[in-house]
């Protein structure tokens, strides 16, 4: 006989109400979410081809905007599965934007690129759209986090104008983020 015996879990990082599900009730909801980002890849496909029509930087930027909203709607389906613990949640996550991002820059811009223009070094060649999604990214990536809206309006707007300490502290508080998006 042998033993099968493993390392317990921490216990801040077992989701305690999602202990008592069975495999059928996780699958269900863990299949649906994955058929809504398998949808979510597709839509945003068909969005960056028709932009695409129209140019090239055009469809770089509607890719590089699709990569940064939908961590938050894969969060919201993640949020609709049962997992066990915190760490199966993170890895549902991270397989969700990982794969919606792997195919949304690698997978998509190599399908709206015609073959015979694939190495054209005017603007429809896929050297150029490459470089166009890798400016988008970078650009919008940075100008995103810079700006800031919510935090500089919660931290020079409503933060000095809180009444107590306490109250100003939370006007501080970062914004908080899954391990699996970065």
């Amino acid at each position: 006989y042998v033993l099968s015996v493993s390392e317990a879990e921490e216990p801040n990082t077992i989701r305690w109400m999602s202990l008592n599900i069975n495999f059928l009730q996780r699958l269900v909801p863990l299949g649906l979410t994955a058929i809504c980002t398998l949808l979510g890849i597709v839509g945003v496909a068909m969005i960056v081809r028709m932009v695409n029509d129209y140019s090239a930087k055009g469809a770089a930027f509607t890719i590089a905007a699709a990569n940064l909203i939908f961590p938050t709607a894969a969060k919201a389906f993640v949020n609709l599965e049962s997992h066990s613990n915190e760490g199966s949640k993170q890895l549902s996550l991270y397989f969700k934007i990982a794969l919606f991002r792997w195919v949304n820059t690698a997978v998509v811009i190599t399908l709206i690129t015609p073959f015979t223009s694939t190495l054209s070094p005017d603007s429809d060649g896929l050297i150029s759209k490459i470089y166009a999604l890798f400016f988008a990214e970078i650009t919008t990536t940075n100008a995103i986090q810079l700006l800031d809206p919510v935090g500089h309006f919660n931290r020079h707007f409503l933060a000095p104008r809180a009444v107590t300490q306490d109250a100003m502290n939370l006007y501080f508080k970062v914004e908080a983020f899954e391990l699996a998006e970065r």
